[in-house]
């Protein structure tokens, strides 16, 4: 069975740009790539004369670049809660200077807060993976523990009803993947709303939660994602390492100083948003988002302008 794209966000071209620059620059030299010899041990064979292994490895690195071309931003605020400020305390003061300039040019920032409990009854392959142990002397890091754990620290958090409402208590690690009690999704529509098609990311953790997010983002929805690199942490011992391979993969590599000095020094280049910022948004009518209920509700429409028809004929 072959994939459509007809029906799917994640294989749109947002900038409308890609087949006219395939067709400028495809017999160029690839600038965003490098070769590097497969020899020092990086990818052994355990069958070397049978099945050897390649003779190079790639190097890759993002090919846009946040000036190249007019953007609809939004600013992605990722588990900085309280349950993790040990290990989110030292990426505040950037994440904060990022939000003060989107707030200052009216730009929409979205929170979102890992909220699973052990008690919650909402059980998953993450759960198995993590185990049953723990959670008595709140060691399994599978859960927060502590009535205010899932809040975001105190100098991140929204401020004021519109900003709480793109607020979301998050039981998913992408947080794409969250609905609400309806069956409806919370992010994408607010996204998708606002006209959005690049996301400046940051929050926690590196190796859990953004990098879940990071690949719905880009191979499901189709945004740019930039990764504040002075603003994403981890608790554990590899997420370092995955920030260098989401770099290599699918992330533009910006600090939070040049994404500041970009949006105060070229407003032309940023797009002002399609809708207010407010967390309702996400009712609103647009070509890719999911609403099961809407859906149902557009063909009862549908039905009761036909039944009114035939009774118009009678």
């Amino acid at each position: 069975m072959w994939a459509s794209g007809k029906h799917d966000p994640g294989l749109r071209d947002l900038f409308n740009c890609v087949e006219d620059n395939l067709k400028a620059h495809g017999q160029e030299d690839i600038d965003s790539l490098k070769i590097h010899p497969n020899d020092k041990g990086l990818v052994v064979s355990e069958y070397p004369d049978e099945y050897p292994t390649s003779d190079h490895l790639f190097d890759i690195s993002c090919a846009y670049k946040i000036d190249d071309k007019k953007r609809n931003y939004v600013l992605v605020i990722e588990d900085m809660e309280k349950a993790y400020a040990k290990y989110v305390n030292h990426c505040i003061p950037q994440v904060k200077s990022l939000i003060q300039v989107f707030r200052e040019q009216k730009l929409p920032i979205v929170w979102t807060n890992w909220a699973r409990r052990s008690d919650d009854g909402l059980y998953n392959a993450v759960d198995r993976f993590y185990g049953c142990q723990g959670v008595t002397k709140k060691a399994n890091l599978a859960y927060v523990y502590g009535e205010d754990a899932a809040d975001t620290v105190d100098e991140l958090a929204p401020q004021g009803e519109d900003e709480m409402s793109r607020s979301i208590v998050s039981m998913h690690l992408s947080k794409f993947a969250d609905l609400d009690e309806e069956g409806r999704e919370i992010l994408f529509p607010m996204l998708e709303a606002w006209g959005t098609n690049t996301i400046v990311l940051c929050g926690a953790w590196l190796d859990s939660c953004l990098v879940t997010t990071i690949f719905d983002a880009v191979d499901k929805y189709g945004y740019d994602v930039i990764l504040v690199n002075n603003g994403s942490a981890t608790a554990s011992l590899y997420g370092g390492n995955m920030m260098e391979a989401l770099y290599a993969a699918c992330c533009c590599n910006l600090s939070s100083e040049q994404i500041i000095e970009h949006l105060e020094k070229h407003p032309e280049l940023t797009d002002t948003p399609k809708a207010p910022l407010n967390g309702n948004v996400r009712f609103t009518k647009t070509p890719y988002r999911q609403d099961p209920l809407r859906e149902e509700v557009d063909v009862l429409k549908k039905r009761i302008t036909e039944l009114e028809a035939q009774v118009a004929k009678k």
